[in-house]
């Protein structure tokens, strides 16, 4: 779980770059928020809209990897998987968590840098008068999120579904 947690890492600390390098061009009162036609409809003053980012940027981060050195402390009977009295039984318990933690680990260097890509075209859209996201660029970043999730939660699924055949 090492390159995933130094990914996340990075990652939140390419936020930190992010926000520090924009700062200075950001108006003063930057668009926070954005209807699905792209015209923005909230706003913040520009220290809170930077530290919004980094924060949960971070809270993300942190919970995926917080999440996995949790899961093999936790009770079994709370960890729902499929099959639990194969895969949590005494010999493949600690390798079905290890395996858990590093699929949610992965799961959230996804989450962050959707959320890192959702910023940079935020900020980008505040640079322009007036703030205007262009709508297909996120609905397209965040179709291809879901599509992402999706994926991940059905491969996951699909992996403790299945018994090894015994021969």
């Amino acid at each position: 779980m090492r390159i995933p947690a130094l990914i996340l890492l990075s990652l939140c600390l390419l936020g930190a770059v992010q926000a520090a390098w924009y700062a200075p061009e950001l108006p003063e009162r930057p668009a926070s928020s954005f209807g699905g036609d792209g015209v923005a409809n909230g706003w913040s003053d520009k220290d809170s809209f930077l530290a919004m980012q980094i924060a949960l940027l971070v809270l993300t981060a942190g919970l995926f990897l917080l999440i996995g050195w949790l899961l093999p402390r936790i009770p079994v009977r709370w960890i729902n998987l499929p099959h639990p009295q194969y895969w949590l039984d005494g010999t493949r318990r600690a390798a079905t968590l290890a395996a858990v933690s590093r699929s949610l680990a992965w799961f959230g260097c996804v989450t962050t840098l959707f959320l890192l890509w959702t910023f940079q075209i935020t900020i980008l859209a505040n640079l322009a008068d007036p703030p205007r996201m262009p709508a297909a660029v996120f609905w397209s970043g965040f179709v291809a999120y879901m599509a992402y999730s999706t994926w991940w939660t059905l491969r996951l699924i699909l992996r403790y579904q299945r018994l090894p055949s015994r021969g």
